[in-house]
């Protein structure tokens, strides 16, 4: 009991912690995302590809905040992807354990906001249908500025789903679509973990839907849910894994003698 408690508490840490925006360095190789052209290049920030505004100083010129617009490159296909975003060079110190002596130095980091084309926040599995992906981008594009419209819009991803996948399960609303795949896959364990991670997301849709209350840590979640969904469903390897599981779990071992 002592365990389950501790690991639920981890959870709950690690969920309140969860996050999908990221900032990037000017200096450092890569930046987090993926190109959205070619899918498989990194983008890279390079400074005098970027223009900063609306510098404002704080807390006696250790903080100076600022807004910027820029293009990164493409380290594969070379093709630019435009962005606007916000950022802070703030004033570190570091102390050197020999001497003793404090050194000073600038630390600059940038939040971007808005991306041409869009970045994904993950890369959808090979097989996954068009208009999930279409629903999902749609999603992604929304992410940075309206939290609680990407998140009702991953709703649409759930129903597209049903659509394409589950096309003879009918129901008028999406828990009654959820419902009746439950008792379609009572006795199939991995079915039944994709219904809870359908009914996680139907909830925060709610949310969304009904209260502008959801957080970052909640759409960074539901993303992440969505994106094991797909690898279930749609990832051969996955399901060829879970083939080999079943085959040695019937087998009570090897089975193939």
């Amino acid at each position: 009991m002592d365990f389950y408690i501790e690991g639920l508490n981890l959870a709950a840490f690690e969920y309140r912690c969860k996050t999908f925006k990221k900032s990037f360095r000017f200096g450092e190789r890569f930046t987090p995302w993926n190109c959205p052209h070619c899918r498989s290049g990194r983008l890279i920030a390079k400074q005098e590809s970027f223009i900063k505004t609306n510098e404002q100083v704080f807390l006696d010129a250790e903080e100076v905040i600022f807004s910027f617009s820029g293009n990164f490159d493409c380290d594969t296909c070379h093709n630019k992807t435009s962005t606007i975003g916000h950022g802070a060079i703030r004033t570190r110190y570091d102390s050197d354990s020999e001497t003793g002596q404090c050194h000073e130095w600038e630390d600059e980091t940038c939040l971007p906001t808005f991306f041409s084309p869009q970045v994904s926040l993950f890369q959808p599995v090979q097989g996954t249908p068009a208009s999930v992906v279409d629903a999902l981008n749609r999603s992604f594009m929304i992410a940075w500025i309206d939290i609680s419209a990407s998140c009702n819009i991953l709703r649409t991803v759930v129903e597209k789903l049903f659509n394409e996948k589950w096309p003879d399960i009918k129901g008028k609303t999406l828990h009654r679509k959820i419902e009746a795949l439950q008792r379609y896959s009572v006795e199939d364990p991995i079915s039944m973990k994709v219904c809870t991670y359908l009914t996680a997301i139907k909830f925060l849709g709610n949310e969304a839907s009904h209260d502008d209350v959801l957080e970052e840590r909640d759409l960074a979640v539901a993303f992440e849910l969505i994106e094991q969904i797909l690898i279930t469903l749609y990832d051969s390897r996955q399901q060829k894994l879970d083939v080999w599981a079943k085959m040695v779990t019937d087998a009570k071992g090897r089975p193939i003698k």
